[in-house]
């Protein structure tokens, strides 16, 4: 029924009274209705405004009251209470869409056009997508494949091997021997995110690659147009930045610069021999930052900064004696993290135990003791991010994540009075009591487990571990384990890992690899949904996600230093994955070589009913019961290089083209490579989907399918035959593009004086809406008349909707004589 007549049939019934109402009843229920969120409805205290006759009625069907009680036409720009902004992080309530930046009602038989939502993405199933392992014939160094640093993305404008296909992401690492030390030297590689084809290789005896370091991808001359440059570290000290440039279907690495002192001409060789600690293994990253706000971005490495012309303007501590040890570098270095996270103009860079800001006038950085955390938060590895509203702190500054000393410290950026930052919780990494054993890696931040808030992982010697800050008893914080998954990582103990929300249902995966099998878990319990086997003695790397090929779905790329075969020089590592409880599936096609789906997993009579480099074997305990063994990773069948995985079905979420730097996090670069400015860089922090710390951004897939969008387009309180009934009514629509026929169950409640708590009043089932339908409801509800109402739909199909923030209104209501 589309007619939104009135189901309420008693003929004596008391109404509302409205303005233009056909009756004044000797007991009336003045309303007014409000949206959940979003609306600015009623006086200062939220309650309804009154009209001369005491009531006025708001729609949300197309129309709003007239002054001569009809109704004006609701396209023309909104006027009225109701009438909120929107945008893409604050949608409408009700039954409203966002048009121009306003809250518009739909009007009669209005359906959301765009309303679509991906297919069901179903299990995890990544497959391999492609591996370069191998060097092709006549590369200048054939056996420099292994990877120690995190693999980077960007799109480089390298012509697909399709002439008629868009240009797509490269891989960019640098390849060392597998057998080389910890001083090795390495060669730039670049490789096609479509087919791990080798695109360019850049080799010079002269200009050697330093292979525990983490290049930066960005562009440093934007008004040039040249696309982004990489920049990496020399092996014999100081940076590299290269060109990349393809003429006539050839590709070529070129050297822009090499480092220099202020006079521009000493040669900048920046590293443990300067430093007077020529034996250091050198790790951490390079990071890119507009300091000066003009377009063009600085470089930073282990506490040095490079203009865009690789020529150095300062050291973040501002020291000018070499040898001395500097704060900013944590044991075996750390990427630094730069940004404005106080929101005053200026960069700031976070260590640890120190913040540092930039003094655009002369060009040096300051430490600002007010910021400075005090005894007992060492300098580490670090992520920024909003993780808690702490009382007396400014609403718009993020908290500090640092991880070392086998501890995971949170801080406050700033401390009450201008007396340092407050360290709000502590909590020590498992296996380093009583004593250090493990130091920890850079912790990664995002939403693991769909619910409010954000989560903190961080990867040990003995554990991958996720955690919370929430408030402590007695006050203050506490951090709190989530979940904990056994690791492998007696090498370094300090790898990073990433996450994304690969099936788009709010909760994060992590993607992380020890070193012997690269995983994925799920975010909210650590669960294991994949594995494959992978060598690595592990440094500070990180496997990372992004779409590297130019299809909608993202991929995820992992890398490996070194064989999984045993006495092949890698880590000693168990034949078969002791957390992997075996391939995941939905249904039977979802298992690839024949198998058969039973309790979510993949079942096997023997090993060639499993993937490549899976065993057939016993379930673990605590597997799902069902018939049969389970396929398990294997491992087996890994080499040094990169792998690039897929998922199977081709739903995952999509993603960015571009993972710049091992200090990532989403708006600190552009798709294209070019380094915002800092009053134009975004304060990630304060947007729900993009607060986080090594997560890419999730966007939903090319692939999608109508979907439906239920929305309650009104509410209404009748006083009820005794003053403890009350006859509640709603309007219901579907403005989505898929008629609903699994049922809509609405539910009235009564809100609490707090506005939180709620006594359920009534329910009642709408059997079928199909699109662009609305129909009113009603049920009695044995519930004082007055007070706060509150209306929800949900659709029992089971399917996603476009937007849920519309399934609820709230109205206030009141008995008046």
């Amino acid at each position: 029924m589309n007619d939104e007549r009135s189901m309420l049939s008693d003929p004596g019934r008391r109404r509302a009274a409205f303005r233009g109402g056909p009756l004044v009843p000797l007991a009336a229920l003045a309303l007014t209705a409000a949206a959940v969120s979003g609306c600015s409805c009623g006086d200062e205290n939220g309650l309804p405004d009154d009209g001369e006759d005491g009531g006025m009625q708001s729609h949300m069907d197309g129309s709003v009251p007239g002054s001569d009680g009809g109704s004006r036409d609701a396209g023309r720009p909104p006027v009225d209470a109701w009438a909120a902004a929107c945008d893409e992080d604050h949608p409408c309530p009700g039954d409203s869409r966002c048009v121009d930046g306003f809250c518009r009602p739909y009007g009669d038989g209005g359906t959301n056009e765009g309303c679509a939502q991906p297919p069901p993405p179903g299990p995890m199933l990544p497959s391999l997508q492609c591996a370069f392992e191998r060097a092709p014939t006549g590369d200048p160094m054939p056996n420099a494949i292994s990877i120690r640093h995190t693999p980077l993305v960007a799109n480089l404008g390298i012509p697909s091997a399709d002439p008629t296909e868009p240009t797509h992401a490269s891989i960019v690492y640098v390849g060392v021997p597998s057998t080389a030390g910890c001083t090795g030297q390495g060669v730039l590689r670049v490789l096609d995110g479509d087919d791990c084809r080798q695109q360019a290789v850049f080799y010079d005896g002269a200009w050697l690659l330093h292979p525990s370091v983490t290049p930066a991808i960005g562009d440093l001359d934007p008004e040039a147009h040249n696309g982004p440059e990489i920049i990496a570290a020399a092996a014999s000290g100081g940076l590299v930045a290269f060109n990349v440039d393809s003429v006539g279907g050839t590709t070529s690495i070129t050297r822009r610069w090499s480092t220099t002192l202020s006079d521009e001409e000493t040669p900048d060789r920046w590293g443990p021999s300067e430093w007077g600690r020529p034996n250091d293994c050198l790790w951490g990253g390079v990071s890119l930052y507009d300091l000066n706000d003009d377009g063009v971005p600085e470089v930073f490495f282990e506490g040095a900064v490079w203009d865009s012309d690789g020529v150095r303007i300062t050291t973040v501590v501002d020291q000018s004696t070499p040898s001395v040890s500097y704060p900013v570098i944590a044991t075996n270095g750390a990427a630094m993290v730069i940004g404005d996270f106080d929101s005053d103009g200026k960069a700031e860079v976070v260590a640890g135990n120190y913040t540092w800001e930039y003094d655009r006038a002369n060009r040096r950085f300051v430490r600002d003791d007010v910021y400075r955390w005090g005894v007992g938060v060492p300098s580490g590895y670090v992520a920024v991010a909003e993780l808690a509203e702490v009382p007396g702190r400014p609403a718009n500054e993020p908290e500090i994540v640092v991880v070392m000393n086998g501890s995971v410290f949170v801080t406050t950026l700033e401390g009450q009075g201008g007396l340092g930052g407050t360290a709000l919780a502590t909590i020590v990494l498992e296996g380093n009591e009583p004593t250090l054993r493990y130091t920890g890696g850079p912790p990664t931040v995002a939403d693991f487990d769909g619910l409010p808030g954000v989560e903190i992982g961080v990867a040990g010697g003995i554990a991958y571990e996720v955690f919370k800050l929430e408030p402590a008893t007695g006050g203050g914080f506490e951090l709190r384990q989530l979940w904990s998954q056994v690791a492998q990582d007696q090498s370094s103990n300090r790898t990073g890992s990433s996450v994304f929300d690969f099936n788009y249902d709010g909760r994060a995966e992590v993607v992380y690899a020890d070193e012997c099998f690269a995983r994925v878990y799920d975010g909210r319990n650590g669960d294991v949904l994949f594995s494959q086997g992978r060598a690595s003695w592990t440094w500070l790397e990180n496997q990372v996600v992004a779409n590297v090929d130019g299809d909608s779905p993202a991929e995820f790329v992992v890398g490996s230093s070194d064989r999984c075969a045993s006495g092949a020089g890698g880590p000693a590592c168990p034949l078969v994955d002791p957390i992997d409880r075996g391939v995941r599936c939905e249904l039977d096609s979802h298992c690839p070589t024949g198998g058969v789906c039973d309790q979510g997993f993949c079942r096997c009579d023997s090993n060639t009913e499993c993937p490549a480099n899976y065993l057939c074997s016993a379930p673990l305990e605590g597997t799902p019961g069902g018939t049969g063994n389970v396929c398990r990773a294997q491992h087996v069948g890994c080499e040094p290089g990169i792998r690039i995985y897929e998922g199977a079905n081709g739903l995952w979420a999509s993603s960015r083209p571009i993972w710049n730097q091992h200090a990532y996090h989403v708006t600190n670069v552009g798709d294209d490579g070019v380094i915002p400015r800092t009053s134009e860089t975004r304060p990630y922090w304060l947007t729900p989907r993009l607060n986080s710390f090594r997560q890419n951004v999730q966007r939903l897939p090319d692939s999608t399918e109508p979907s439906a969008d239920v929305t309650v387009q009104s509410i209404s309180a009748y006083c009820g035959d005794t003053s403890a009934t009350t006859d509640l009514s709603a309007t219901i629509c579907n403005r989505g593009n898929q008629d609903l026929e699994d049922g809509i169950a609405v539910s009235f409640y009564a809100v609490g004086a707090d506005g939180e708590s709620r006594t359920p009043g009534c329910e009642v089932t709408i059997a079928t809406l199909d699109s662009g339908q609305c129909t009113r409801v009603e049920c009695a509800a044995s519930l004082d008349a007055s007070g706060l109402f509150e209306v929800e739909a949900e659709d029992q199909s089971g399917e996603e909707e476009c937007e849920v923030a519309n399934n609820s209104l709230r109205t206030f209501g009141q008995c008046v004589e």
